[in-house]
């Protein structure tokens, strides 16, 4: 094959890709391990006895999906019961509640973490490729 000449838009799209690489591969780095700190954190901090309206953690926008049948369960909470079955199967469905608003609060912050980690993942893919096809157009264009 012989060398090609680029048009000098393509040489500084080249050019400028060949100077980001660093700093793309840097951020998909960073939203890689945020993303995949995010989702452990969610995890980890998940616990099936709280409530999760307590303390919702740094991430109140994301912790407000949890509360969907919040105000189920604030209906729940005004019930007084009268006899001591009343009162055990109140506990039970309280408890039930706050284990599914737990549930899906970790759902949610697992699946927003992995987004961001997968995100950061094909970020990365995308420097790799990038570098190889780079080292190919170098090879065909003239010196």
């Amino acid at each position: 094959m012989e060398p090609v000449d680029l048009p000098p838009a393509e040489a500084r799209l080249l050019s400028r890709l060949a100077r980001t690489q660093r700093w793309t591969a840097a951020a998909g780095l960073a939203l890689a391990l945020v993303g995949a700190a995010y989702a452990t954190w969610g995890v980890v901090r998940f616990d099936p006895l709280a409530d999760p309206r307590r303390d919702p953690g740094f991430d109140r926008p994301v912790a407000k999906l949890a509360f969907l049948y919040a105000s189920y369960q604030g209906g729940v909470e005004r019930i007084e019961p009268e006899t001591f079955t009343e009162a055990a199967l109140l506990e039970t469905l309280e408890g039930g509640m706050k284990f599914s608003a737990g549930m899906v609060l970790m759902l949610v912050r697992l699946f927003l973490g992995t987004l961001v980690a997968l995100a950061g993942c094909v970020m990365m893919t995308v420097v790799v490729e990038r570098r190889r096809l780079l080292a190919i157009i170098g090879r065909l264009a003239p010196a």
